[in-house]
């Protein structure tokens, strides 16, 4: 297992890490399509510790065929959770299936939750099933998907406009002022920017330099000219 310093840098949450779980099945973004790549991808985004990431790495290469349908689990809920998505975007009310589904799985993460020691005191964590957490990367999706659909930012869930995007994104900016994903932003910044300053600039630049080349061509004239004039 790849240890997080060795990966790509961590993906910006989209405004909630389910929000960027759901993500990961879109065609911006590269589709999670084995066990390992489930790992990777919790590394990355905070949903896995390294620890957690070895242990299951050596459960999954132990146990393939659990590990196969753990993936398969997976992606059913990754499936869920973008169906009541695209309800809430709209916004409507998700399907009442898809809400089951949700809760069960929440229900089942939720009783994995435990009080962790640490140096200062206590903190949130998740307990250690002994090999049969395969679904471990799964569980701090679904806390992020319930708080969010019980907190007020389940009102400010939107889509990337960009062309081809279509990313999930949840505003949490002061003015909610949010409205592109990070790449298609600095697209649209690009494409301001170049039609309100670079484009008229060019313009009256082209303008400029045609209005000033009779004067130019008659400069080059006569100084051809008088050059003649001196040769004779």
């Amino acid at each position: 297992m790849t240890r997080r310093k060795d990966l790509p840098e961590t993906v910006r949450h989209d405004g909630d890490l389910c929000a960027t779980f759901v993500n990961s099945g879109t065609p911006t973004r590269k589709s999670i399509s084995t066990y390992g790549e489930l790992l990777a991808w919790g590394q990355r985004n905070g949903a896995l510790g390294d620890a957690d990431a070895e242990r299951l790495a050596r459960t999954a290469e132990a146990r393939p065929e659990d590990a196969a349908e753990a993936l398969r689990k997976t992606q059913e809920t990754r499936a869920v959770l973008e169906r009541i998505l695209l309800a809430l975007v709209v916004p409507r009310r998700p399907a009442d299936a898809d809400m089951r589904a949700f809760n069960e799985a929440l229900g089942a993460a939720l009783a994995n939750r435990r009080s962790v020691p640490t140096e200062s005191g206590y903190r949130w964590g998740w307990g250690d099933r002994g090999g049969e957490d395969l679904d471990r990367v799964v569980w701090p999706v679904l806390l992020s998907a319930g708080e969010l659909f019980a907190s007020r930012y389940c009102l400010k869930l939107l889509r990337c406009p960009g062309e081809g995007c279509g990313l999930f994104l949840v505003d949490r900016s002061q003015g909610s002022a949010r409205k592109w994903c990070r790449l298609c932003g600095n697209r649209a910044r690009s494409h301001k920017h170049y039609h309100t300053y670079v484009k008229p600039n060019n313009a009256r630049r082209k303008a400029q330099l045609e209005a000033e080349a009779p004067a130019r061509r008659r400069a080059l004239r006569e100084a051809f000219a008088m050059a003649l004039k001196k040769i004779d």
